[in-house]
């Protein structure tokens, strides 16, 4: 094996092991935004005093059972919860464990109380 080739394998390898800690800090990060946004969210909540089950169905104004993102930014809104628009979005796209664009109640909750 000449110099040249084994030289460029070596730099893969580690090209590979820096795109893999990037990604691992990626994840890192995107967790911690998310528990900090589910704490700040789930203190709100409670806070005011707020029951999630009836504040859930008030705000559904469909009456489907879900959450889609205008009725989640709506109900965050007239509650005075102060959240950005894209930290709600955020939320969502988190918690929407089955990627049906809406959040239900089981989802809901697991945001706001699973570990």
């Amino acid at each position: 094996m000449g110099l040249l080739t084994k030289m460029h394998q070596n730099t893969q390898v580690v090209k590979n092991i820096e795109a893999k800690r990037e990604k691992a800090r990626a994840r890192e990060h995107a967790y911690q935004e998310t528990q900090r946004l589910r704490l700040s969210l789930r203190k709100a909540i409670e806070t005011r005093g707020y029951d999630i089950a009836k504040m859930f169905k008030v705000f559904d104004s469909d009456g489907s059972g879900t959450f889609d993102q205008t009725e989640f930014e709506a109900a965050f809104t007239v509650l005075e919860l102060d959240f950005k628009v894209s930290e709600l979005r955020k939320l969502i796209e988190l918690s929407d464990k089955n990627n049906d664009g809406v959040i239900d109640f089981n989802e809901f909750h697991s945001m706001l109380y699973a570990p």
